[in-house]
């Protein structure tokens, strides 16, 4: 539109050569032969009613107005001059300094002829604004005072969710970290989470099991690499998984060890598969008895390898990395131990960004902090710590320097202020802030934080123990079955992983689930779950939430706007909002379309907006070109704190559409 306007306005057409609001036909309302701008038939030619040298005026000019005009600008229409001396036309502009060559303004040609200075013809002034996506008033702004309420021009409609009267009501199903405040507005809770998975590796049979910590039952089971099943737990040529990660949407990191071959990350997406294939639905498992060939799995986003052969993959970390514009990336680390390396990997598409930490010891387990440090565990008795941002900022740390003790250890995680435990030989608590040790004589595999101040831990003999944030020293053991990991659910409770209850046990269940409310006095009153699973050798944040716990506040709220009534076309124009980001906080917005449901969720996320940096509404159609006609809109609002101390608020979401018939 704007490169057609151009040219229409190089040739005269439809540009207006008097003032805002006059005529730019050039005289088409006067006499045939008298160049008249403003319609009045005073000009220049022989056929207007007497001469007018200001014709950007409706006024007649007087001849005294005339000779005054043309001592301060004697090439003015209607000025004397000498066609000899000027045969050429000459370049001129009648609009404001200023507003020449910004927006549509443009300068014209002026002839002498007859010995009068002719009208400007072809230039184009300023004129008011109209919505056109042009800026007709030169003022360098586009369509200001004069759009829609969707901020384009045409018809339009807003649909809104949020706090405001004629609104639709919050829906958090599918949001995931997010509540609704007491003033109705939507913010970060890191304790309210709609996720309830956990993610089991099976590591003898090369799977990993996807189970729904509410109703304990195994919901999905996906094949975790290309190598399969190992003949061994300690060996072997398949997959051999043994340590999974989980993001903030739920979606599973896993580590496979691959005893003879190259160690590997997995990702498995827990919800939103895509479809790709192109056959209209997803395939993917259904249950612990639906185990899909390796290529036919759609759940499966990808597998890398690292290392070469013999690597040896046992530790693993997924962290959501925000930038400076709100954009958030996502990557994920995985720790090889007998290369004493962590590689790090795009989250997204699976490819290994050349970034490599040399870590001097051997990892066996790995976590995150909201300081963008991963801290690994190892046999050899330190820790490593590494920034994620600058791997060359790292160090090796002895556990237990300067108290006198120490070990190998296993496993290890962050609570949430920021302090690493670790596993092993005892349980040991490395306080950051000032470098110190403390620990208590617990020997123990699996450990696990959670946000009421306990660190819980398992071990090989099944001896479970509760241990106080604050100190090592309070602590509380049960007696349960022989496992490596423990995990935190979104809703509190604990999950021991019993790898290991002994053959011809006839109890029902493979995992321990534990309510921190009400610890049982004998094994005899453990709540058991889970007898899908099978050599279920898995360290590590199965359920995502010791991320939660220990980095940043990070959520999400999920909506779906439906197209416009039957037999109407429906295109997406704009996203609306309204929302607070106190300092260190973001709204990033992305949106997605599709025919159906089903269709909008297999589609990849666009990044959109982002407050602070853009303003509401936001142009989408030209974002998502023709996928913007699809009658179904989908837009997630990412709620990101790079501290705990603030949070952002959304107030009012609103999607735009213009409606339409088909017509033919």
């Amino acid at each position: 539109m704007r490169a057609i306007g151009l040219s229409v306005a190089l040739f005269g057409v439809g540009c207006s050569c008097g003032g805002p609001g006059a005529s730019s036909d050039g005289g088409d309302d006067g006499p045939a032969g008298c160049s008249d701008q403003d319609g009045d038939e005073y000009g220049v030619g022989a056929d207007c009613l007497g001469s007018d040298c200001d014709d950007s005026n409706p006024e007649v000019w007087s001849a005294e107005q005339c000779a005054a005009t043309c001592d301060t600008d004697p090439h003015s229409t209607g000025c004397p001059c000498d066609s000899a001396a000027f045969p050429e036309p000459e370049i001129c502009f009648t609009g404001p300094d200023a507003s020449l060559g910004v927006g549509e303004c443009h300068a014209g040609l002026r002839l002498c002829e007859d010995d009068v200075w002719g009208a400007c013809e072809g230039q184009t002034i300023p004129l008011d604004e109209i919505c056109d996506g042009l800026d007709n008033d030169c003022d360098a702004e586009v369509d200001e005072g004069v759009t829609n309420q969707c901020g384009t021009c045409g018809d339009c409609e807003e649909i809104l969710v949020g706090n405001e009267d004629g609104a639709g009501d919050w829906d958090l199903e599918g949001s995931s970290g997010v509540i609704v405040d007491e003033n109705g507005d939507i913010t970060l809770d890191g304790t309210t989470i709609q996720l309830h998975v956990i993610w089991v590796a099976n590591s003898l049979d090369g799977t990993v099991s996807k189970i729904d910590t509410r109703t304990r039952e195994e919901e999905a089971r996906y094949r975790t690499g290309p190598l399969g099943v190992s003949n061994n737990l300690w060996g072997g040529t398949g997959d051999n998984p043994s340590r999974t990660s989980v993001n903030y949407l739920g979606d599973a990191y896993i580590a496979n060890r691959s005893f003879s071959g190259e160690a590997s990350a997995t990702k498995i997406y827990a919800t939103g598969c895509p479809d790709r294939n192109g056959d209209g639905g997803v395939d993917t498992s259904s249950g612990w008895d639906d185990v899909l060939d390796w290529d036919d799995d759609e759940c499966i986003a990808w597998n890398t390898g690292a290392g070469g052969a013999g690597g040896l993959g046992r530790a693993i970390a997924v962290e959501a990395r925000i930038g400076l514009d709100g954009l958030i990336e996502e990557f994920v680390w995985l720790g090889l131990y007998s290369r004493q390396q962590f590689h790090e990997i795009d989250g997204d598409d699976g490819e290994l960004t050349g970034v490599v930490a040399d870590v001097g010891t051997t990892p066996y387990g790995a976590a995150i902090d909201r300081e963008s440090n991963l801290w690994c565990a190892s046999l050899a008795g330190n820790i490593c710590r590494f920034n994620t941002l600058d791997p060359d900022d790292n160090e090796l740390i002895a556990e237990g320097a300067g108290g006198g003790f120490g070990g190998y250890n296993y496993g290890i995680t962050v609570d949430s202020d920021g302090n690493v435990w670790t596993a092993g030989a005892d349980v040991s608590k490395y306080t950051v802030a000032d470098g110190t040790w403390e620990s208590a004589p617990i020997a123990s595999r699996g450990i696990a934080a959670d946000a009421a101040g306990w660190v819980w831990t398992h071990n090989d003999d099944g001896r479970m123990y509760r241990i106080a944030q604050d100190d090592p020293a309070d602590n509380t053991l049960m007696q349960g079955y022989g496992g490596r990991g423990v995990a935190i659910d979104f809703d509190g409770m604990v999950w021991f992983i019993n790898w290991s209850r002994g053959a011809g046990d006839a109890l029902d269940g493979d995992i321990s689930v534990v309510d921190p409310d009400d610890i049982p006095a004998v094994a005899g009153d453990l709540d058991l779950c889970c007898d899908t699973i099978n050599n279920s050798y898995t360290y590590s944040d199965m359920t995502g939430f010791q991320l939660r716990n220990a980095t940043n506040p990070l959520g999400n709220y999920d909506a779906v706007f439906e197209p416009c009534p039957y037999g109407e076309t429906t295109t997406w124009t704009g996203i609306s909002w309204e929302g607070v980001t106190p300092a260190g906080t973001f709204l990033r917005f992305q949106v997605k379309t599709g025919d159906s449901l089903d269709d909008v969720n297999a589609q990849p996320w666009v990044d959109a907006a982002v407050q602070p940096g853009d303003d509401s509404p936001f142009d989408i159609e030209a974002l998502l070109g023709d996928d913007a006609e699809k009658p179904f809109l989908m837009i997630r609002v990412l709620l990101v704190s790079e501290s705990r101390e603030a949070a952002p608020t959304l107030h009012l979401l609103g999607a735009q559409r213009a409606c339409g018939f088909i017509i033919g």
